[in-house]
């Protein structure tokens, strides 16, 4: 490779092991658009079945004595990494390209990788995951052995995160000096293609913020996964509206969502009767959802955890943001100056444990129906947003504000090229 070639990163999301962690997820699209000096391809050549066997066994052979947990619990691991999606990684015929994956480090480490992680605990997935760390002992379980195996492999170049949480605490998750050298901090960017850009910005005349008057907006996952309307507390959402259109007549609700099936029947009888919500059930592509947040006023996430992306779309489009407490939310948003916080979360449903840095969490009270205690602490948290229109003025511009001062794209994809060109010279 010539010093002026680009260099060459593939990003395998398309792959099962990578889908079942989000796959495209729009956070990390930017970073693949148009970045000089990289050549970049989400395509997947035919399966090297071959060498991804062999991987396999050479990791078999090197995770198994790790920790005394058994043969049987290092086959699980690597079963998980799902061989076929392997077998694809390990077929392209640049043989240099570094892989590129995110979330989970889904790899047999065979191949050059980085990694890019939100909050730690999904480095444990599909074992532990959210909502089911609340009582684990991390060091003493298999995948954290073999996570910390994979991470501090020479393979493995980098891991790079957009949440200071992350960035300061892995090396001291895995009591390593290596991973922690290897871990790397890039402010998140917003970014918009112009045309969705354009709209976002002429939406912001549009605003009329009347007293008593307001159009509320809920989403679920991108994915459109059903749970998601639990876990961002989409029943809460539902009943605290169902009180609150009475008193307020003018106020709206768009509700983007599926629904898990075993509350399907109650809560969607709900949401067709009770006036003024709007259900899309459907998926929408990415220019539909910037519409929903440009025609909202107000955005709604009481949820159980982190969605950056969200709150920055919200933030940067005008729809004030309405969040609970959740861990990391607090590096986006200052409550009562670019949004608004409602107290949700208890220690023992969600906080960073002091001594490893990881999210205990439990979502047993969404196991067991919903929060009712929360719902009338949403709806007046609701209200005096329809009450106050020039507290929504004042928040949406600084939120604008804070997203054009903190999350510009640039330092985004600088600090992913940063991390790609180290990984070469590594």
């Amino acid at each position: 490779m010539t010093a002026s070639a680009p260099l060459p990163v593939h990003a395998p999301w398309d792959l099962s092991a990578v889908r079942k962690v989000n796959g495209r997820h729009p956070l990390l699209m930017p970073l693949l658009d148009d970045q000089p000096g990289l050549s970049i391809s989400m395509e997947s050549e035919p399966p090297d079945v071959n060498a991804a066997s062999k991987a396999a066994v050479q990791l078999l052979r090197s995770i198994s004595p790790l920790g005394g947990f058994g043969r049987s619990a290092a086959q699980k691991f690597i079963d998980d990494r799902d061989l076929p999606s392997q077998a694809q990684m390990m077929g392209r015929p640049e043989k240099d390209a570094l892989l590129f994956l995110h979330t989970t480090p889904f790899t047999l480490g065979q191949r050059p990788w980085i990694l890019h992680i939100e909050e730690m605990l999904t480095l444990f997935e599909p074992d532990i995951g959210h909502g089911r760390s609340m009582d684990v002992a991390i060091r003493d379980t298999p995948i954290w052995t073999y996570v910390r195996a994979l991470l501090e492999d020479q393979n493995c170049k980098a891991v790079f995160t957009h949440l200071d949480h992350s960035a300061q605490s892995l090396g001291r998750l895995f009591d390593s000096n290596v991973i922690a050298d290897k871990t790397h901090f890039a402010p998140l960017g917003h970014h918009l293609p112009p045309s969705l850009a354009q709209k976002a910005d002429a939406s912001w005349d549009l605003k009329e913020d009347r007293k008593g008057a307001g159009h509320f907006l809920f989403t679920g996952s991108w994915n459109n996964h059903g749970g998601s309307f639990v876990q961002r507390g989409g029943i809460e959402i539902a009943l605290a509206f169902a009180e609150l259109v009475h008193d307020y007549p003018e106020a709206k609700l768009t509700m983007r969502t599926s629904l898990p099936p075993s509350i399907r029947e109650p809560f969607g009888d709900l949401l067709r009767k009770t006036p003024n919500i709007t259900w899309i059930e459907d998926p929408v592509d990415d220019a539909q959802l910037i519409d929903l947040f440009v025609d909202a006023d107000v955005f709604l996430l009481p949820s159980a955890g982190l969605h950056s992306i969200s709150l920055l779309r919200a933030m940067a489009t005008g729809a004030v943001v309405l969040s609970a407490d959740a861990p990391g939310v607090e590096q986006f948003l200052v409550p009562g100056e670019t949004g608004e916080m409602v107290k949700l979360f208890q220690p023992n449903w969600s906080r960073w444990d002091p001594e490893t840095g990881l999210l205990r969490q439990s979502y047993k009270v969404y196991e067991e129906g919903h929060n009712q205690a929360f719902v009338p602490i949403l709806r007046d948290a609701m209200a005096d947003l329809l009450d106050n229109p020039q507290k929504r003025q004042t928040l949406r511009q600084a939120a604008r504000a804070h997203v054009l001062e903190h999350h510009d794209v640039a330092p985004w994809r600088a600090g992913f090229m940063n991390v790609v060109q180290k990984a070469f010279q590594a």
